[in-house]
């Protein structure tokens, strides 16, 4: 069964729910953030990556699920006597991060530009 994109039919929606939530969020009771994390990571995914295997697409998709559905605390502060250090995590790198662009990557279409 394919992840990717999300499926909508009952059985097959209800099938993918399981299966991201045994591989990648857990016990999730929310069905609407599981649907609305995996929709996102689907179309962003197929947008990425549209002619990479299916298999990778759904491997990327449970990654690309668990960092999104993961809380991440947006602020670390560290100090050493007087200095106090702040760093801010970058939400945009998320799809990097999970693993997911790199199982994409080589189905990725670049595309060069005119110079001049």
């Amino acid at each position: 069964m394919s992840l990717v994109p999300w499926p909508t039919s009952p059985v097959a929606l209800q099938s993918a729910r399981e299966q991201v939530n045994r591989q990648a969020i857990g016990a999730a009771d929310d069905r609407e953030l599981v649907d609305d994390i995996c929709k996102a990571a689907a179309t962003y995914i197929q947008r990425y990556a549209p002619e990479a295997p299916q298999e990778i697409k759904d491997e990327a998709l449970i990654r690309f699920a668990a960092i999104l559905y993961t809380p991440v605390d947006s602020q670390t502060k560290m100090q050493d006597g007087e200095m106090i250090m702040e760093f801010e995590t970058n939400h945009a790198a998320f799809f990097r991060r999970s693993g997911a662009a790199a199982l994409l990557s080589p189905w990725k279409i670049r595309r060069a530009g005119a110079i001049g």
